[in-house]
């Protein structure tokens, strides 16, 4: 299960970073001076590059964690039980979740629930550093 909560973590990051580098470069687009656009350009590249080396960073401290408090705890119990972590099958066993999400308060206020598949929502992959 910690392997689909990590995976989660990871494509939920990964999509939040690309809209945002998304964002930015929209908004470069409706800048009329070239160098300016450029520079802007360029910064949100550096920025999505960073963000996804910190958004790395924190996931191999993740699984590092995971693994050794598995192991403090399976020679505290005298058992010993590997469960690696595994993304890619991770990964494939997110896709069949759904997100149960609330919808914007109606024309009476009321705020109702819909579900989303989580294939419609995530990213299967971190984003590429570059485009």
């Amino acid at each position: 299960m910690f392997s689909v909560l990590l995976e989660a973590f990871r494509q939920i990051q990964g999509r939040i970073i690309q809209n945002d580098y998304k964002a930015c470069i929209t908004a470069a687009d409706a800048i009329n001076d070239r160098e300016t656009h450029c520079s802007i350009v360029e910064l949100a590249k550096q920025e999505r590059e960073l963000r996804v080396a910190k958004l790395n960073h924190q996931i191999e401290n993740l699984n590092l964690t995971y693994d050794h408090t598995r192991r403090d705890d399976a020679r505290a119990v005298a058992v010993d039980v590997h469960l690696p972590i595994d993304s890619s099958h991770a990964a494939k066993t997110l896709m069949d979740y759904i997100f149960i999400a609330p919808t914007a308060p109606d024309k009476d206020g009321e705020v109702k629930i819909t579900t989303v598949p989580i294939k419609d929502y995530l990213r299967d992959r971190t984003p590429d550093l570059v485009d």
